[in-house]
């Protein structure tokens, strides 16, 4: 009796799950790098080296008291109103001479734009604000005085 030996086929299977995770791997690493956003830190290094300094300029700001009111409307088409009025420690008007916002997409890079707030009288500072944009921004609202300086972040989705 002469029989024929088949041959396995369990390298071939082998050979087709490979052929599958590479397939995908590479299809993975495709959609990653037409996707990617480009949104990272830049100089992380010296930001870590310059942390007691920022913990100093937030223990500062908060012995001032200074507090904001804030108020940003959206109005539609990519456009808002902000309003932002600085009060001192016992809640009047806070002479200033600089109000202004820094403005960036937290999810991608390159819109980025800041804007200076114009004093509109009882102590109320207002820009009109056109957005490249619609999505989620962060608004990082920066006043300062002489000497001293605060600055607040909110986040809020234009339309």
């Amino acid at each position: 009796m002469n029989k024929q030996v088949k041959p396995s086929k369990i390298p071939y299977f082998f050979l087709i799950f490979f052929a599958v995770f590479i397939s995908v791997d590479i299809a993975y690493i495709f959609v990653a790098n037409k996707t990617w956003r480009g949104v990272i830190s830049s100089d992380t290094y010296r930001k870590g080296l310059d942390h007691n300094q920022v913990l100093q300029l937030i223990n500062k700001q908060n012995q001032l008291g200074w507090k904001l009111n804030i108020n940003f409307k959206n109005i539609g088409n990519k456009r808002g109103i902000l309003r932002v009025k600085p009060l001192d420690i016992n809640g009047q008007n806070l002479p200033i001479s600089e109000v202004g916002v820094k403005l960036s997409r937290p999810t991608q890079e390159g819109f980025d734009f800041n804007a200076d707030l114009e004093y509109e009288g009882d102590g109320w500072y207002q820009a009109n604000i056109e957005f490249p944009l619609r999505g989620q921004w962060q608004f990082e609202i920066i006043v300062r005085n002489k000497q001293d300086l605060m600055q607040e972040v909110k986040k809020y989705v234009i339309q």
